[in-house]
């Protein structure tokens, strides 16, 4: 069985901001192509990525979905309708979790979460995800208060967390891979009970109107 996880060549397209036509896509191309020569059975983990596979290397016979999902045991299912996670007086907090690389766009995020303030000034965004250099550069660039950076934080914590916000946000970059991307966090958001904002992208339009 093979697991064809990610669409390696739109992944190295997107963060290294090569064409098409550049060695390393055409090689890795080659590989996915005699992988899935070699495999008896191919699975990925959503729509866009079977039709991409479908498209240039794998028989239809051989592939099957199996998606991402959170963690039940961590994120649910709810058994109870969930109270509203703001109470008087408290910040309407926004969250983000998750790798904080410039690709998944937090610096936008937090531009317009610094632009809202000016209109909702108890609104706070709290960041989670492992320290890169990128989020001291959004930091630093941030203007006014509002905008937190927790650390990394277990899959429990982020349960907990996400239960206490209210509202997350998926601020992914367009790329040829975020366009066919069904990003994990917005199950994790939902199964908590709490909304997300996340790009219209043929990912997710394929899960969600």
């Amino acid at each position: 069985v093979l697991d064809l996880h990610d669409p390696m060549p739109e992944v190295f397209v997107s963060i290294f901001k090569g064409g098409e036509k550049h060695p390393f896509v055409r090689l890795l191309k080659l590989q996915e192509r005699l992988s899935i020569a070699f495999a008896d059975l191919a699975i990925t983990p959503n729509i866009a990525f079977k039709e991409r596979f479908l498209a240039r290397s794998c028989p239809p016979d051989k592939m099957n979905i199996v998606m991402n999902s959170p963690q039940e045991e961590v994120f649910g299912p709810i058994s109870e309708p969930l109270t509203p996670a703001r109470q008087p007086g408290q910040p309407f907090r926004v969250m983000y979790h998750g790798s904080l690389v410039g690709r998944h766009g937090l610096d936008t995020a937090v531009e317009a979460v610094s632009m809202l303030r000016r209109r909702l000034p108890d609104v706070v965004f709290d960041i989670y995800g492992a320290h890169t250099s990128y989020v001291d550069e959004v930091l630093a660039a941030a203007t006014g208060d509002g905008i937190r950076y927790h650390g990394l934080k277990s899959q429990a914590e982020i349960a907990a967390l996400i239960a206490r916000s209210d509202l997350g946000i998926i601020p992914n970059r367009r790329t040829v891979f975020t366009e066919i991307n069904m990003p994990t966090r917005v199950f994790e958001f939902l199964a908590c009970g709490r909304p997300v904002i996340c790009p219209d992208t043929r990912g997710i339009r394929d899960y969600f109107d």
